[in-house]
Parts: C-alpha cells; sequence; structure tokens
C-alpha cells in the first residue's frame, strides 16, 4: 500500500474519527426527534400521574373531611384547646409556674435561659432524698394500691442522701408502677418510729416545699387553669411541655406528705393536700396532647394509695368523704382519652400539611428516615426515599392523611362513649390489623400512602391507661361510698346495690362488662372490689402480675382494716 493510501486509510479509521462519525449517526435530526418524543411522552405520564395521584388524592380527602364533619367531630386544632385566660384568673401563672413558659413572643425561646432549671431545682433535698430511694420493683398487692409509704426509708434518706447533686428535672418519666415501687424498698432504721420518720419528713417539706405548696393552694381558687402553651408552633409535635416533670415531681412530693400527716393522725392537712392534687390534675387533663393524659393518669395512680391510707386508717370523716366523691366524679379518663386520641389525629394531619411545605427543613420528618431498631443503616432510607417524598404529589399527602386518619377512627371506636364502655377483644384485633397492614418495606408503605401512618399511628397501649384510670376513679368512689356507710350505719354492707342512693347516686359499672364490679366483704370491714381486667376474665379477685396487665389477673381494689 503507498504512503498516500495509507495515510487517507489511517484518517478514516482512526479511533477519533470513528467516535465523531459514532457520535453523528447517534446525533442525528431522527435521532434527536425520538429523544424529544420519549421524553415528551414520559412528561406526560409524570404530568398525568400527578394529575391523577392530585384529583384522587384531594376528591378523598375532602370526601373524609364531609363524613367526620357529618359525624359532629372535628379536623380543626382549635376545637380542641382550652380558651385563653386572664394571667390574673390563671392558676398556671402563679410566680412558681408562670416561668416554665415564659418565651419571647412568637417563639419557644425562653426569656430566662435558667426558666428550665427553675422550677427542676426548687427542691434540692427532696430530689436528693429521692435520688437515694433504691428502686426495686416488688410483686403487685393489687391494681391500684401498693403497700403504704415506707416512711423510715425517707427518713434514711433524708438524713444520708446518696446523691445530693441529682435534680429530678434531669430525670425521665417513669411509670407509676415504678414510682410507686420506688418508695417500697423497706430499709430498717434501728431505734426510729414510723411516727418519728413522718415528723422528720415533714419538718424538712417546711423548709423547702411547703411554701410552693401554699403558693399553689392559694393559686388554686382562682377560676380557671390553663398553662400558656404555643400551641400555635409551626412543628405540632416539637411544641414543648416542660412542664409535665414538674406537676409530676408535685404530686410525687404531696404523695409523700399525706403519708407523712396521716401517720401522724392529721387528716385535715392530709385531706387539704388531697384536694391540691385534684386541683394539680385539673390543670393538665384539658391539654389536648397524649403525653399530657398520660402523665395524668400518672399523677392520678400516686392519688389512689394515699386516699385507701387514710381509708384503712378510719381517718376520713363524713365530710372529707363527701368531697372526695365530688372531686372523682368529675374526672372521666375515657372520655378524656378518647378526646386526645381526636386531638392527635388532628396534630397529625397538621404535621404532614407542615411536612408537605418544608419536608428538607422538619427535624420531625428527618427523624423518620433514620434506622429502625435492627435495621442497618442505609442510603436508600437516607438519601432516595426522602427526596421521594419530597417530589411526591400533593395528592399523596392527601391519601396519606386520609389512611393516617382511617386508622386513628379505628382506635377511636375502641372506646364507646355512650355506655362508657372499652372492648379489649376489639382492640386486640384491631391491634393485630394495625401490625398486619403498616408492615413491610418504607418504600412498599410510601407506595400503598401509609408512610406516614405507620410512624404516626398512637399505639393502643393509652387506651388501656385509660380505661384503667377510669375504673380507679370507679373503684375509689365507691370505697369512699364503703367508708360512710360504715360511719352512718356501723358496718359496711353486703352488696354494693345497699350504697345507693343514700351513698353513691348510682353504682358504676364495669368497663369491660358493663355490669356492676365484684364486691366481696373479707371480714373485720374489709373487703374486696374488683373489675375483670383487661382479659375479660374473673379471676376471683387476683390482680394481674404487672401494671395495667393486658394478660391475666383482675384489676383489684382491696381494703384490709389497720385497726
Amino acid at each position: 500500500m503507498g504512503e498516500k493510501q495509507q495515510s487517507i486509510w489511517s484518517r478514516e479509521w482512526s479511533p477519533g474519527v470513528s467516535v465523531r462519525r459514532g457520535l453523528r449517526r447517534c446525533f442525528t435530526w431522527a435521532v434527536f426527534r425520538r429523544v424529544l418524543l420519549g421524553a415528551a411522552v414520559f412528561a406526560t405520564v409524570v404530568a398525568l400521574i400527578y394529575v391523577e395521584e392530585n384529583l384522587r388524592g384531594k376528591w378523598a380527602w375532602n370526601r373524609y373531611a364531609r363524613d367526620v364533619e357529618a359525624r359532629g367531630e372535628s379536623l380543626q386544632l382549635p376545637a380542641f384547646l382550652p380558651p385563653p385566660v386572664p394571667d390574673e384568673q390563671n392558676f398556671a401563672m402563679t410566680p412558681f409556674l408562670a416561668p416554665l413558659f415564659d418565651f419571647e413572643p412568637g417563639t419557644q425561646q425562653w426569656r430566662d435561659t435558667n426558666a428550665p432549671r427553675y422550677a427542676s431545682s426548687m427542691f434540692p433535698r427532696f430530689d436528693s432524698a429521692a435520688a437515694s430511694i433504691a428502686s426495686t420493683k416488688a410483686e403487685p398487692i393489687n391494681s391500684w394500691v401498693r403497700a403504704p409509704v415506707d416512711l423510715k426509708a425517707w427518713y434514711h434518706a433524708y438524713r444520708n442522701p446518696a446523691n445530693p447533686a441529682a435534680s429530678y428535672g434531669e430525670f425521665e418519666l417513669r411509670d407509676v408502677g415504678a414510682d410507686q415501687a420506688d418508695q417500697q424498698k423497706v430499709q430498717p432504721v434501728p431505734g426510729v418510729t414510723r411516727e418519728t420518720a413522718a415528723a422528720y419528713v415533714l419538718e424538712a417539706f417546711e423548709e423547702e416545699i411547703d411554701p410552693v405548696l401554699d403558693e399553689l393552694r392559694m393559686a388554686s381558687r382562682r377560676p380557671h387553669a390553663r398553662f400558656n402553651i404555643r400551641y400555635e408552633h409551626e412543628e405540632p409535635f416539637a411544641i414543648l411541655l416542660p412542664h409535665l416533670t414538674v406537676m409530676k415531681r408535685l404530686f410525687q412530693a404531696l404523695n409523700l406528705r399525706v403519708a407523712a400527716s396521716l401517720a401522724l393522725g392529721r387528716p385535715d392537712e392530709a385531706h387539704e393536700d388531697i384536694l391540691l392534687m385534684f386541683d394539680l390534675l385539673e390543670v393538665s387533663r384539658i391539654e389536648p396532647f397524649l403525653i399530657s393524659h398520660l402523665v395524668c393518669v400518672a399523677e392520678f395512680n400516686l392519688t389512689l394509695p394515699v386516699i385507701l391510707e387514710g381509708l384503712a386508717g378510719q381517718q376520713w370523716n363524713e365530710a372529707q368523704l363527701r368531697e372526695f366523691q365530688a372531686r372523682l366524679e368529675n374526672l372521666e379518663f375515657l372520655r378524656d382519652g378518647r378526646r386526645v386520641l381526636e386531638a392527635e389525629r388532628v396534630l397529625g394531619i397538621a404535621t404532614l400539611d407542615r411536612i408537605r411545605l418544608i419536608a428538607d427543613r422538619s427535624e420531625l420528618y428527618r427523624s423518620w428516615f433514620n434506622p429502625r431498631p435492627g435495621e442497618s443503616p442505609g442510603s436508600f432510607n437516607w438519601v432516595v426515599l426522602p427526596a421521594i417524598v419530597e417530589i411526591a404529589p400533593g395528592g399523596w399527602f392527601h391519601l396519606e392523611k386520609v389512611n393516617y386518619c382511617k386508622f386513628m377512627d379505628d382506635v377511636l371506636t375502641s372506646i364507646d362513649l355512650e355506655s362508657l364502655r372499652v372492648r379489649p377483644g376489639s382492640v386486640r384485633r384491631l391491634e393485630t390489623r394495625i401490625e398486619e397492614e403498616l408492615k413491610g418495606s418504607r418504600l412498599g408503605l410510601f407506595l400503598r400512602h401509609r408512610f406516614f401512618a405507620s410512624e404516626m399511628v398512637t399505639s393502643q397501649n393509652s387506651i388501656r391507661r385509660s380505661a384503667f384510670a377510669h375504673c380507679g376513679r370507679d373503684m375509689t368512689l365507691l370505697a369512699c361510698a364503703l367508708e360512710r356507710h360504715r360511719l352512718a350505719r356501723g358496718s359496711i354492707p353486703g352488696r354494693l346495690e345497699d350504697l345507693a342512693p343514700d351513698f353513691v347516686d348510682r353504682i358504676p359499672l364495669d368497663v369491660f362488662t358493663g355490669e356492676p364490679p365484684h364486691y366481696r366483704p373479707t371480714g373485720s370491714g374489709g373487703y374486696v372490689l374488683y373489675s375483670v381486667g383487661w382479659n375479660e376474665k374473673d379471676d376471683g379477685g387476683e390482680p394481674g402480675k404487672e401494671w395495667f396487665s393486658s394478660k391475666d389477673g383482675d384489676w383489684v381494689w382491696r381494703l384490709a382494716k389497720e385497726r
């Protein structure tokens, strides 16, 4: 081959020339038109999907909202908010409590950065003593009432604090069962009687706690009670509730103070403290948050044991018992439980609406894409799925809201307000169905419009706790009526029916069976009073092996006379 021919061949078949020719063939007008057509088709399909999803989602949400309105329910948060009240009429604006919500206008930033620690550091001696009481889970004596508060252990704890630097404000809210168990571990102190220990505890209270309690008693005379919670905060589940820990701590202190007063034979002082406990219960009851309701239940379960201590010692008089009954009748834990679940549904809707607008800036939203327990970190959950959610059409969020609300509706039907009944069997079946429908991969949940429902649907455990508190209220009402019967006629009756109408307007019915609770005198003025509990089975008055037991045992109120 000549040099000229070889040069031409080299130019014709060199790699650069081949690539250029290939590119020219790929980017001909015909190919370009095909690409444009494909892109147009793809864009059209995506647009149709968005349009279809938006129309379907909007139609489904509007239909659901109309159905809810027809049932007489509301999907607007203002319907669940307690109305504002003037500061001078507001129990929650007393000097001890007011700093908890003293925020800069329009924010959740405290004016005084020390405010969150203010109320949590007011009782250093009590906090140190409480921290040194060993936590031990005792076997339940019955469902509501534990062994009497161990005043000797508290005496020892006050004299020998194990952790002087402890602050209750830094502690996590614990279950009432554990709280009560904290006070049960007996630590014998030689030569110290229960009365001596009680006097020492009350003396310690005089210095740091009594002034606060006196302030709260005065403030309780105000006509209204409402913490100035920032309900208008842009992220509903990020609303600060700093008062809950403080309120729980006040109940723990009052529980101890009542026990000490009763040990010294001062029922009038104990009665005043219990009335303050009822006043404090009313403050949290009006809030639309599930956590507020659960804390209220825990506070109530700190109130019942000391009422029983006075009943066992026959220390309450007729007027005091009547007042206890009047206060108890105002507490409706099943209605409260359903109301906060309805509010939780509304808060979930507001959260989804907020995420739809600013998904990438929502702290709660980002937290949902963290690895689940036992799930290894992966780029799909951390990167791909959040990106998909952020570009999802608005109709997808509407369908997510519909599914979330329908799950919450099923939860709500577990509480029948007309008959004040709870049906545990239905709740258990509902739990199983929700677990089945909300399991699977996050992508699968996304495609089935159940992603946020899997993160937000409230646990049925709250219904069990609401039922437990409601049963406790009914048992305490009857216990007060039984003691009034004994004071008036010399003994307790053989049947609960004999209490009405002189000592109680009507016999409250078991929330599970719709029949009167089981009642059995045990001799010497004692008795057993119980509900069949969550297993809906009469176990003869034997309590379950754990608090709020859902597996075995009855929910029992037992009184054994002290003298």
